[in-house]
């Protein structure tokens, strides 16, 4: 997007050599993209796809339509005044005198830059097609902080103008600065951060509980086939645990071989993504969005009662106890064939 903006700029304003270079490379760089993902996946603008269905999942899993969260309410003011003001408190209000200054005399490329990405952020969250996530108001802070700092310049002008003072408008304008300064680092961020805090132990309570069972059950050197990246945090467990395949694609004897190897393992993704996978699987954890199951090592029987190799090997029983049982069964069961 800003690469076209930079383009009508650039013609608008005499399409100088120099402003050539500031929408042809970007551009470049995003047509190249483009061209390697269409090579890679086979599809024009996979991506797009991709990424609708990654929202659409997301709204289902943190249910946002049933919590009414205040970027849902606020959606047509969330990036152009909320989040601001979360993250500034009263200190925003020096924007507004800042605005003429900087439409007077700042570059225009700066003015409509920030412009553009606050329609365009405001636009996409209100038509539900990302998250709303706070973070993505980190592409305006520059936009946002230019107009503070004009208006603390025209706010301590006119103070000084007003005091018959006009020398003093520069130490007024560093003194606002630094009060704007520690307020913001000492009021709006800690209770953010805070308000976090406090938020997260409500807010995450599916995801906590379906680590505590991960935890509850790995034991020895047992791994977890996991597509949900966000629960890795939450488990705190080791990297190596988690084998990231697409659960949709592991098989009842992708479980067996690994359970065989390890002793047992875990699988952690959304239902309708654990579907074919039926054969010695316990179901530890389910709800509507995710599901954990189970698989133990497969015991080895003999008709003598039963033998499971595992435990008897890792428990303490003697090996050659288990090889001379082992043997007994192969004998009985080439018997009973013959």
């Amino acid at each position: 997007m800003l690469p076209g903006v930079f383009a009508l700029l650039w013609w608008a304003q005499g399409r100088e050599r120099r402003g050539l270079w500031a929408w042809t490379i970007p551009g470049a760089v995003i047509v190249a993209w483009v061209l390697l993902h269409r090579a890679m996946t086979g599809e024009w603008f996979w991506f797009l796809r991709e990424n609708r269905l990654y929202i659409a999942r997301a709204w289902q899993e943190l249910r946002i339509h049933e919590r009414q969260p205040p970027s849902l309410r606020l959606a047509p003011v969330w990036y152009l005044a909320a989040i601001p003001w979360l993250s500034m408190g009263p200190a925003l209000l020096f924007a507004i005198p800042g605005v003429p200054p900087v439409v007077r005399r700042a570059p225009r490329s700066l003015a409509l830059m920030g412009l553009v990405l606050l329609a365009f952020v405001t636009a996409v969250w209100v038509a539900r097609t990302n998250l709303g996530l706070m973070r993505h108001f980190v592409a305006l802070i520059p936009f946002y902080a230019t107009l503070v700092a004009s208006g603390i310049t025209a706010v301590a002008a006119l103070t000084a103008r007003a005091l018959g003072r006009p020398s003093m408008a520069r130490a007024l304008a560093l003194g606002l600065c630094l009060a704007v300064v520690q307020h913001v680092a000492r009021g709006p961020l800690e209770k953010q951060v805070r308000w976090a805090t406090r938020d997260s132990r409500r807010l995450y309570v599916q995801e906590r509980a379906v680590a505590s069972v991960l935890r509850a059950n790995l034991d020895g050197r047992a791994r977890v086939f996991c597509d949900v990246r966000s629960l890795e945090t939450f488990t705190q467990l080791p990297p190596w645990r988690f084998i990231r395949w697409r659960v949709s694609d592991v098989s009842d004897f992708t479980l067996l071989v690994e359970a065989s190897q390890r002793g047992r393992v875990l699988v952690v993704t959304e239902p309708s993504r654990a579907t074919q996978l039926r054969a010695g699987v316990r179901v530890l954890y389910r709800d509507a969005t995710l599901v954990v199951l189970r698989r133990d090592a497969p015991a080895v029987l003999d008709p003598r009662g039963g033998l499971d190799a595992r435990r008897g090997l890792t428990r303490g029983e003697p090996r050659a106890a288990v090889i001379v049982r082992l043997v007994v069964g192969a004998v009985a069961a080439a018997a009973v064939l013959s």
